[in-house]
């Protein structure tokens, strides 16, 4: 999980806490499996801020589950500033049709870094209510553009970052024109296609610092023109995964034709991380055949973690055929965070076939403290939680009360136990 917060400890102690109150929910409508899940999450809530961020954020995995639900308005009406923004993003993950009711308030928060969360997730839903806070945020500390804020003041019908983007990008300070040019390809639009198309006739636009200009370019401009100067830098080694990478975004036949011949190339020279990078390109324009799978096939082989996550992310991207379900199941199963990019996609989907690879990758990481890992762990759980089989129930329960696995993968386990038991009850009711 990108930029998540992991607690990552055992549930060993928990397991001790709660065992002890196991079966002793009498007198309780809920059925005992439930109960001890409520007590399992009472217990873990009752930790502190960190275990709270934590259940909050495993929330986006069981969309509206009762639990985290009744916790958000004493979240929201709370004062720890990591919660809020926690229960902040979870609304909008959820889409909860109550998301902008509760989220409004928050404008006016003291604290300031909740007040431009809250703007933001308005904005996201087109509701332009804290467009001034926002606005007043398109300069980082450092003076850079804040591409985010940038993109959504112009979803807004806002362009005043425009008045900031060629200081920016002519700045000395790389990340400074890095991030001028990604504030170009969050605002998108001819402005910004135009402006693009000329910086790369900036003298201080060389080498390196083009490749956000690459980037940006190539996600708001199909046209071959911009591809063939996107292609023209596929030659220079400080801009050739950018290139490549932009080609399979920007689409078309000329992006096609140079993608295929970057990947002969590749293939001549044995660099199966290049080939990877293209062949990745290719699937994500909807190009799929035998050279391309063969070569993300070998390349989930390598004993390099940047050549396998190459083959993962372009994997991810790609349209799912049975060839491109084969592969990401071979990538689920690899080391680092090849793993959980592939689970990522591969949970979406989830059916019977995939229960054996699910159930390995849970025992295989599920005590794992790198966050890669651990979260295609909890993404086991939640895949494995999204199948009808009847002894699914038995799986959940018994991950709660797991002393090997990280209390990230339990509390996962019981929030999917009750997100299970409100479905069934709601399909019950309908």
């Amino acid at each position: 999980m990108r930029g998540k917060t992991w607690l990552l400890l055992s549930s060993a102690f928990l397991v001790l806490a709660v065992g002890l109150l196991v079966g002793c929910g009498g007198g309780s409508s809920e059925p005992s499996e439930i109960a001890d899940s409520r007590l399992m999450l009472d217990q873990s809530w009752e930790q502190g801020v960190n275990a709270q961020r934590v259940i909050l954020e495993l929330g986006r995995n069981t969309p509206g589950v009762g639990y985290i639900s009744a916790k958000l308005d004493e979240v929201l009406a709370g004062t720890n500033r990591d919660l809020k923004l926690a229960a902040i993003n979870l609304l909008v993950d959820w889409k909860d049709p109550q998301a902008t009711a509760k989220i409004t308030p928050l404008l006016q928060d003291s604290d300031e870094l909740v007040k431009i969360a809250a703007a933001k997730a308005l904005a996201k839903q087109g509701d332009p209510a804290g467009l001034e806070i926002i606005a007043g945020r398109i300069l980082d500390g450092q003076q850079r553009l804040v591409p985010e804020n940038c993109g959504l003041l112009a979803k807004l019908g806002d362009e005043r970052c425009f008045d900031h983007v060629m200081k920016g990008l002519t700045d000395e300070d790389t990340p400074a024109s890095a991030a001028a040019a990604a504030a170009l390809g969050e605002m998108g639009g001819p402005k910004s296609i135009d402006l693009l198309r000329a910086a790369f006739g900036i003298d201080k636009i060389r080498e390196e610092r083009r490749n956000p200009v690459i980037a940006a370019l190539a996600l708001i401009s199909k046209e071959e023109r911009d591809a063939k100067k996107i292609g023209s830098y596929v030659k220079n080694s400080e801009n050739v995964l950018s290139a490549i990478t932009a080609l399979g975004d920007i689409d078309g036949e000329y992006a096609e034709k140079k993608l295929r011949a970057t990947l002969g190339k590749a293939e001549k020279k044995n660099d199966l991380y290049g080939g990877a990078a293209a062949a990745g390109a290719l699937l994500n324009m909807g190009v799929q055949d035998e050279e391309i799978l063969d070569v993300l096939s070998r390349a989930l082989d390598s004993e390099s973690e940047k050549v396998r996550y190459t083959a993962a992310t372009g994997l991810a991207d790609a349209t799912m055929s049975p060839e491109v379900k084969t592969l990401l199941m071979k990538a689920a199963e690899s080391d680092g965070n090849s793993s959980n990019v592939a689970m990522e996609v591969l949970v979406k989907g989830a059916d019977a076939s995939l229960r054996p690879l699910f159930e390995s990758v849970f025992n295989r990481f599920k005590g794992e403290q790198d966050a890669g890992p651990a979260n295609a762990a909890v993404l086991a759980v939640v895949g494995i939680s999204r199948l009808p089989a009847e002894d699914v129930d038995t799986f959940l329960a018994t991950t709660t009360q797991d002393m090997d696995a990280t209390l990230n993968v339990a509390i996962q386990a019981a929030l999917s136990m009750m997100k299970r038991h409100e479905d069934a009850q709601a399909a019950k009711g309908a």
